[in-house]
């Protein structure tokens, strides 16, 4: 069955080792930070309204369910509708992410707030953007979200440890 996932594979893991991921934006940005990172994601990013975004990985995702591999759970309790991915059913893939299993315990204890302006820092450091360049960048293209400089200090500080921590696990840095 492996060879029909192929291309689904590592969403598959990261939801086996994850359990659950509340909300669209955190799980995008999960793969975004872990894609960075090194991890066997395939999809490809670009810079959108909450940071980096793939079209193919919402894709995916709806192809998942229509597949009945995984669940999409609305909850419509608070002022936006929230979702809920898991797996319905345990499925025994690997695709390489067993190495990142701490990683993706800390990266989805953070809210997707947070997750969103780590993206955003990494996607600009990718783009060749210095650190105190970043912090106009940040400020400029997330206006809205008023990130203060203790919050991108700390979206730094946050970055350099897991790459440290990570790299001890044989995971890769940023590039």
């Amino acid at each position: 069955m492996k060879s029909i996932l192929n291309d689904y594979c590592s969403i598959i893991e990261l939801l086996h080792i994850a359990g659950e991921i509340k909300g669209r934006k955190k799980l995008q940005k999960m793969v975004y930070i872990l894609k960075s990172l090194g991890a066997n994601f395939t999809e490809d990013f670009y810079f959108h309204y909450y940071g980096p975004y793939s079209d193919t990985l919402t894709i995916k995702l709806e192809e998942l369910k229509s597949m009945n591999i995984i669940e999409e759970i609305k909850d419509e309790s608070g002022a936006f509708p929230q979702y809920t991915y898991r797996l319905k059913a345990e499925k025994d893939i690997k695709d390489g992410l067993e190495r990142y299993r701490d990683l993706i315990g800390i990266l989805n204890s953070q809210n997707a707030r947070f997750l969103e302006l780590l993206a955003t820092v990494i996607y600009f450091q990718q783009e060749g953007y210095q650190r105190e360049e970043i912090y106009e960048k940040v400020k400029i293209v997330k206006s809205d979200k008023n990130y203060t400089d203790d919050e991108i200090a700390f979206s730094f500080d946050f970055l350099k440890e897991i790459c440290a921590d990570s790299s001890n696990n044989g995971v890769e840095g940023l590039a």
